[in-house]
């Protein structure tokens, strides 16, 4: 697959959180963020399969990364929203704060895309330079920067 992850990362779906959240309030303002973008996305409809899936496994992926993710037929193509929390949001029981979220969404019909933007995401985590600039980022546009150069 030729195609780059940064392709599918658009500056106004990148949110910084300088306050403290919950995991619940930082997804529930990040999905809002998207439907304000994006307008033929469901709000009900993204939220409840990212909850579900949280419920299954968290979806918290290490060194301050988590990525929740859903694939809905209601969406034609990936949707990709980062959220930087520097103060951390804590997603699962290891006790470990995430920093950086990375909401996916992608169409139920295309599988193999979806797969290559939730690897591409894995690969940030060897990258602990490149997660300390995000997080500590002060505005959007210097996240996508940051992210550009490396995605």
């Amino acid at each position: 697959m030729g195609t780059r992850l940064k392709n599918y990362i658009i500056p106004e779906l990148v949110f910084i959180f300088n306050q403290d959240h919950d995991k619940d309030e930082v997804l529930l303002t990040t999905v809002n963020n998207v439907c304000d973008v994006i307008h033929n996305v469901s709000q009900e409809q993204i939220l409840q399969a990212i909850l579900e899936r949280e419920k299954l496994s968290p979806t918290d992926i290490g060194n301050g990364i988590a990525v929740p993710h859903c694939r809905l037929d209601s969406v034609s193509d990936i949707i990709v929203a980062i959220s930087v929390c520097p103060n951390g949001v804590y997603f699962s029981q290891s006790g470990k704060p995430v920093n950086i979220i990375f909401l996916v969404i992608g169409p139920q019909s295309k599988p193999e895309e979806y797969l290559f933007v939730l690897a591409q995401i894995a690969r940030i985590t060897s990258d602990k330079n490149l997660l300390l600039k995000v997080t500590h980022s002060e505005s959007v546009d210097k996240i996508y920067k940051e992210l550009s150069v490396f995605l």
